[in-house]
C-alpha cells in the first residue's frame, strides 16, 4: 500500500497522558462515590477494599501498551460505579420511604385513638405525639410508641366495654339493626364498598408522596427547597379534612415529581462536568486553561440550561484539544522520521507545517517526487501522499508507480524507525500505487527551482573565485 495514505499516529508521550487523563477520570469517579456512600452512612469497609482494589488494578494495566483498550474499560468501569450509585440511591430510597410510611401510619393511628376517645368521652394521659414530631423520632423511640398506641387501643377497648356493660340497645340501635337485615343492605355494603376504595386512592396518593419525600431526602438538592417541601408535607397529614387532604397532596405529588426530576438532571449534569474538569486538569496546554473556571461557575449556578450548554462546549474543546495534540505529536514524529530516512527537512518547512497544516520534503538526492504531509482537519490524523514538481502531462504512469514504490519502501523503515521509538502508525486509509494519481505540487516545484538556483548560484561563485 504505498498510495496515498491517511495514519494515525501515537507518540508515546501521548500514550501516557491517555492513560494519566483515563486514570484521573477513574479515580475521581471512585472517590464521589466513596464519598456520596460515606454521607448516606452506607459506607463500609468491604465497599471501599472493594474499589480500593478496583482502582490498585486498573493503575496497573494504565500503561503505553494498552493505550487502545484501556478508554473502553474504563468508560464501562465509570458507567458501572454510576450504575452502583443508582442502585445504593434506590435502596436508600426504598428504607425512607417504608420509614416515613411506618410514621406516618402510627401517626394516623394516634389520631384515631384521639378521636375514638373524645367519641367515647374517656379521659385519656397518655402523651400522643403529633406527626411532625414522630418525623423526628429514631427507631428506638418509634418502637416504644407502637407498643404504647398497641396498649391504649387495648385499654380503650377494655375502658369502653366497661362503660357499657350492662346497657340496653335504645330502639334507635334496635331499628338500625333491623335495617341492615333488611334489603338495604346491599345498599350499605355499596356504600362501604365506595368508601373502601376512596381509602385506597387515598393512601396510594400518600404511599406515592412518601416515596417523593424520601427521594428528595436523598439527592442533592438546596436545603431551602427541601424544607420547604416537608414542611407542606407536614401541614397536609395534620389536615382534618379527607377530601381536602386528598387535593393538597395531588398538588404536592405534582411539585415535588417535578423537583426531583429536575434535581436529578442537575446532578447528573454537576457529575458530568466535573469529569470534563478532571480531564482537562489531567491535559497540558494553556489553550484549556481559562476552561477549568468556566466549567466552575456552570456548576455553581445550578442552571441546567447553562450546564449543559457548558458540557458540549467543554466536550468540544476537549475534542479539539485532543485532536490538535495528537496532530502536532504526530507530524512531529512523522517529519523527524523524515529526516532520518534523508529527506531534507528544515526549521522554515516546519514553521510552515504549523501555520499552513502542511509540508512538502524530497530526498537530496531525488527531485522528481517528494512527499507531501497535510494534518486532516479536526482528526488528530495526517495524511502523506506522494507528489511531482512535474505536471501530470508531462509525467508518465509507470515512472509514477516506481516512485510509489519505493516511497512504500521508504515508509515500511519509517514505520520500523516509529516502532522502535514508542510511536504506532495505523492506517486509517491506504491506496495501491497507481489507484490514484501522483498530485502535482507547486510548492515542491518551487522548492525544486530554488534549491537549483542555489546549487547554480554556488557553481557560479566557484568558478568566479577560482
Amino acid at each position: 500500500m504505498s498510495g496515498p495514505k491517511v495514519v494515525r499516529i501515537v507518540t508515546e508521550e501521548e500514550k501516557l497522558t491517555i492513560c494519566a487523563s483515563l486514570m484521573a477520570m477513574l479515580t475521581s469517579s471512585i472517590e464521589q462515590l466513596i464519598s456520596w456512600l460515606e454521607k448516606k452512612e452506607m459506607l463500609t469497609t468491604e465497599i471501599e477494599d472493594l474499589f480500593g482494589e478496583k482502582l490498585s488494578r486498573y493503575q496497573k494495566i494504565a500503561i503505553p501498551d494498552n493505550y487502545r483498550t484501556l478508554p473502553e474499560k474504563v468508560a464501562k468501569e465509570i458507567e458501572f460505579i454510576k450504575s452502583e450509585k443508582r442502585r445504593y440511591e434506590n435502596i436508600l430510597v426504598k428504607n425512607k420511604s417504608s420509614e416515613l410510611s411506618r410514621k406516618r401510619n402510627l401517626a394516623e393511628s394516634i389520631k384515631t385513638l384521639r378521636l375514638l376517645y373524645e367519641q367515647s368521652k374517656i379521659d385519656y394521659s397518655v402523651e400522643l405525639p403529633s406527626y411532625t414530631k414522630i418525623k423526628l423520632m429514631n427507631e428506638t423511640e418509634i418502637i416504644e410508641l407502637e407498643k404504647s398506641v398497641a396498649l391504649e387501643f387495648r385499654n380503650l377497648a377494655s375502658k369502653r366495654d366497661n362503660a357499657t356493660e350492662g346497657t340496653k340497645l335504645t330502639d334507635e340501635q334496635i331499628s338500625l339493626i333491623e335495617r341492615l337485615k333488611s334489603t338495604d343492605e346491599i345498599q350499605f355494603i355499596n356504600s362501604w364498598k365506595k368508601e373502601q376504595l376512596l381509602n385506597k386512592q387515598l393512601e396510594d396518593k400518600k404511599s406515592r408522596l412518601d416515596l417523593l419525600l424520601a427521594e428528595i431526602e436523598t439527592i442533592e438538592c438546596e436545603p431551602e427547597k427541601k424544607a420547604h417541601f416537608v414542611s407542606r408535607a407536614n401541614s397536609i397529614y395534620e389536615e382534618g379534612s379527607e377530601k381536602r387532604k386528598s387535593v393538597l397532596i395531588d398538588s404536592l405529588v405534582i411539585d415535588l415529581a417535578d423537583f426531583v426530576r429536575n434535581s436529578i438532571e442537575t446532578n447528573k449534569l454537576v457529575e458530568n462536568l466535573h469529569l470534563l474538569k478532571v480531564q482537562v486538569e489531567s491535559m497540558e496546554g494553556e489553550d484549556l486553561a481559562p476552561l477549568t473556571i468556566q466549567i466552575d461557575k456552570a456548576i455553581e449556578s445550578l442552571d441546567v440550561t447553562v450546564m449543559t450548554k457548558m458540557e458540549e462546549h467543554a466536550k468540544n474543546l476537549i475534542k479539539a484539544a485532543v485532536e490538535k495534540q495528537a496532530s502536532d505529536a504526530g507530524r512531529k514524529a512523522l517529519i523527524n522520521g523524515l529526516r532520518s530516512l534523508g529527506y531534507s527537512v528544515n526549521e522554515q518547512m516546519q514553521t510552515a507545517l504549523v501555520e499552513n497544516g502542511q509540508l512538502v520534503v524530497r530526498k537530496n538526492n531525488y527531485s522528481d517526487y517528494g512527499v507531501e504531509v497535510r494534518g486532516v482537519a479536526n482528526t488528530g490524523k495526517v495524511q502523506v501522499r506522494l507528489v511531482s514538481p512535474i505536471s501530470d502531462s508531462e509525467r508518465r504512469q509507470r515512472d509514477d508507480i516506481e516512485a510509489e514504490e519505493k516511497w512504500c519502501s521508504d515508509f515500511s523503515l519509517l514505520r520500523e524507525q516509529l516502532a522502535d521509538n514508542g510511536v504506532d502508525v495505523t492506517f486509517e486509509m491506504a491506496k495501491k500505487p497507481g489507484e490514484s494519481l501522483v498530485k502535482y505540487s507547486k510548492e515542491l516545484e518551487s522548492l525544486v527551482a530554488n534549491d537549483k538556483s542555489r546549487v547554480s548560484t554556488k557553481i557560479s561563485k566557484s568558478r568566479n573565485n577560482t
